[in-house]
């Protein structure tokens, strides 16, 4: 059961962060929509090290 909410954790991280990211770059800051896409997996990369982070000091 562990493994599932470990699972669910690194998508929701890094799906929710990236998405965001590239919202941000889009819409908000009005960057070229391909730059939007490196940022937002960036961005995305950036909250999958930190769901890793938290993980590690919860052990």
């Amino acid at each position: 059961m562990r493994l599932l909410y470990i699972i669910i954790g690194y998508i929701f991280f890094g799906i929710a962060s990236g998405w965001l990211g590239f919202l941000i770059l889009n819409s908000v800051l009005e960057i070229d929509e391909s730059l939007s896409i490196v940022g937002g997996l960036s961005v995305g990369g950036y909250g999958i090290k930190l769901f890793t982070d938290i993980l590690k000091k919860r052990q």
